[in-house]
């Protein structure tokens, strides 16, 4: 049993806490523009962070963004539930629960003790090259089913940028989980490629694309 925190209790709960402040927020009529205005500004950094497959070198960056998000929506949907219409107020509440509850039912499941599972990734190799470094993530979405994996991501980060992009991303096939995973680097044609080794078997490699 793990001696959990209270730091990692109220980090557990914050989700649950930015639904309050969202609650609180669209009660609020002072300042109603401005507000609109700082959410627009998140939701369209979160569009082309989407967009450009770009997040935050430090996760725990993106975990804080996240967050936002869910003050945002959260913002959205008690308004939906406060209409006078009863149908608009039932859809606002399915929709808030069935979106909440698709995001996060993860963060729920694995508890507080267990919680930086979820953005501690492991960089398992990585390659300078002038001003930009390419890196291969682990990353282990926490599932309950048999067919879970994990994945392996490729990212640049042009220094000193606080963002990465996701280049490739490849899923180690069952059987591989454990195995011991080697990484060889190539340069081809201006484009960095590694090559994913487990068993002495060359699984996958991933590759930089050309810019669009």
């Amino acid at each position: 049993m793990h001696n959990i925190t209270s730091y990692q209790m109220l980090l557990w709960l914050t989700p649950v806490l930015m639904l309050a402040v969202g609650f609180l927020s669209s009660m609020v009529t002072r300042f109603r523009f401005t507000r609109y205005g700082i959410y627009c500004l998140i939701l369209f950094i979160a569009f082309l962070f989407d967009l450009q497959s770009k997040s935050f070198f430090n996760d725990r960056y993106d975990l804080i963004f996240t967050q936002l998000l869910v003050w945002v929506f959260a913002d959205f949907f008690w308004r939906m539930v406060r209409r006078k219409n009863r149908i608009l107020r039932i859809a606002g509440l399915v929709i808030g629960l069935v979106v909440f509850v698709w995001n996060y039912y993860e963060w729920i499941i694995v508890g507080p003790a267990s919680l930086n599972r979820l953005w501690n990734a492991q960089v398992l190799t990585e390659k300078n090259a002038k001003k930009t470094v390419y890196f291969v993530k682990k990353r282990c979405p926490v599932r309950f089913r048999k067919e879970s994996t994990c994945n392996l991501v490729l990212l640049k980060r042009v220094v000193p940028s606080f963002l990465e992009q996701r280049i490739d991303l490849f899923q180690v096939p069952e059987g591989y989980e454990a195995a011991n995973l080697t990484f060889v680097w190539q340069r081809i044609e201006e484009l960095e490629t590694v090559q994913v080794i487990g068993n002495n078997d060359t699984l996958w490699t991933l590759t930089e694309k050309f810019p669009q």
